[in-house]
């Protein structure tokens, strides 16, 4: 394996990192656009600008993503190369191993969500960020949004997708990719 495939995989492991992260900040402007926000023109500018940002961002991941060989003979214009002695190491078992990564990434972020939402909902005195109500029989109630269940179901499917289907989440890039080449 050469230096460039190593560039490759990090430039597009960034733009895997920079699009799951886009898609976790969804659900905060999700729940920003159901406010009632049209009074206030601050918050408004704040949600606009947000969303913009976001879709940047986005923006940003896919071309990043596409234009990751480009980077990377950029990145690695100047350096030497070494002869290549072992060919156990191949750009194919390096990505599916890479999005095994990304998946243990963003599984370690859903499953710790998913306990703080389960705690909250045994236990709602102990989380002060949801809004809590008295049920009929006198209990507390906590009323957790459901942006919240949204947000840690799609990391945790997003998480076990990515952690292990990976062959089949690079066979599905490399198609997509070889489509891309020939249009």
């Amino acid at each position: 394996m050469q230096k460039n495939d190593f560039a490759i995989i990090a430039v597009r492991l960034l733009a895997l990192y920079i699009i799951v992260m886009t898609i976790y900040s969804l659900p905060n402007f999700l729940s920003m656009i159901g406010s009632n926000i049209s009074t206030d023109p601050t918050s408004r500018a704040i949600l606009l600008s947000g969303i913009i940002a976001t879709a940047l961002q986005f923006v940003m991941g896919i071309g990043l993503w596409f234009y990751s060989t480009s980077f990377a003979h950029l990145i690695t214009k100047n350096l030497s190369e070494k002869p290549q002695t072992v060919e156990d190491f191949t750009l194919d078992r390096i990505q599916v191993v890479a999005v095994s990564l990304v998946g243990l990434f963003v599984l370690s972020s859903a499953i710790p969500a998913l306990f703080e939402v389960i705690a909250s909902y045994q236990f709602p005195e102990t989380n002060p960020r949801y809004v809590r109500s008295i049920s009929v029989m006198g209990k507390m109630k906590p009323e957790i949004p459901v942006v919240d269940f949204v947000m840690v179901a799609v990391k945790l499917g997003l998480g076990f997708w990515l952690l292990l289907g990976s062959n089949g989440v690079v066979g599905v890039v490399r198609a997509f990719w070889a489509k891309g080449k020939t249009i």
